[in-house]
């Protein structure tokens, strides 16, 4: 996975910014589609909340998400999003890591999410609860959104605060939706989104980025 150009994310702690709600649900928002696929029932509950908090994330940025399951054909502008029980990549994530992407010339655009590790953030035990699905909904949503930026606009670096904070942690998961980007990131991502895929990409990723 390294070779084909992966950012590995680690994800602790987070302070926020403030940002107006967005149009994406607009025809003439661009569209992304989610290719979610969970082999190892990482997440096996209704995946309604989860959708609409990643749409919501997505609103300011003028980008519509749509979804589609692993069995599903996806043309273009997808992005596949793996829920993984254990971490494969033979300790190159980091202990604290709860998810990577992957991007570069005529690899398929994905993020790999470590459902265990952000259950670990949110102070959820190993084992289940009847009552975890919001908020593992929630974390889930703001992690992925985090790695589709990296996907989308790999040259956005991370930043002190925000969405896009090197370290994302358990207020960040779990606090209430107030916007999550700025205005100049926004701007960044949206112009970025503009020319993506773009078929000559190919970024260094820095170990423990």
């Amino acid at each position: 996975m390294r070779s084909a150009a992966c950012r590995w994310t680690v994800v602790l702690g987070l302070c926020l910014g403030l940002s107006p709600a967005g149009s994406a649900d607009e025809p003439s928002a661009r569209r992304l589609t989610i290719h979610w696929s969970d082999p190892e029932r990482q997440f096996p509950y209704s995946i309604e909340p989860l959708v609409a908090e990643a749409r919501a994330l997505f609103a300011p940025l003028g980008i519509g998400l749509d979804w589609a399951s692993a069995d599903m054909v996806v043309a273009r502008d997808h992005v596949q999003v793996v829920l993984l029980a254990l971490d494969r990549s033979r300790g190159k994530m980091g202990e604290h890591t709860l998810a990577c992407v992957q991007e570069g010339p005529g690899a398929q655009p994905a993020a790999w999410i470590l459902v265990p590790r952000v259950r670990e953030t949110l102070g959820l035990p190993a084992q289940r609860l009847p009552n975890e699905a919001p908020l593992l909904s929630r974390a889930l949503a703001r992690v992925m959104a985090h790695e589709l930026i990296h996907l989308i606009a790999p040259r956005v670096p991370h930043k002190s605060g925000g969405i896009m904070n090197a370290s994302l942690g358990r207020d960040f998961l779990l606090r209430p939706r107030l916007g999550l980007l700025d205005g100049a990131l926004a701007r960044a991502v949206r112009i970025a989104f503009e020319s993506w895929p773009s078929a000559g990409a190919a970024w260094p990723f820095p170990t423990g980025a």
